[in-house]
């Protein structure tokens, strides 16, 4: 079965979001005082009861910051997660069992 959520990031946030793309995390401190491990979450639920996170890691000072969907059960419980990607925005595909997740994440 396939499933199709939609996250709208507001203005803000999605021009900070923007601004550290493909950035480091020290950049990251420096501009913006956020310090490694901090996440930026959006998350949706399919109309199965599935839940998805899709979130911009902030990383330590030489590497660039990345961004991951996660997808949960109904109990939260993680069951799978995309590999990591310098943008945040756009498509994300995540697979279980014979199900398809597809989450677009877009600015408002």
């Amino acid at each position: 079965m396939e499933y199709r959520a939609t996250i709208e990031v507001d203005k803000t946030t999605s021009d900070l979001i923007y601004s550290l793309e493909n950035k480091t995390g020290q950049y990251a401190y420096d501009k913006y005082g956020l310090k490694r491990d901090e996440i930026i979450t959006y998350g949706t639920t399919f109309e199965n009861g599935m839940q998805a996170d899709v979130k911009f890691v902030i990383s330590d000072s030489e590497n660039t910051n990345w961004a991951e969907a996660v997808l949960f059960d109904e109990n939260g419980n993680e069951l799978t997660c995309t590999d990591v990607d310098d943008n945040f925005f756009g498509e994300w595909v995540l697979y279980r069992n014979d199900d398809t997740y597809t989450i677009i994440v877009k600015e408002i």
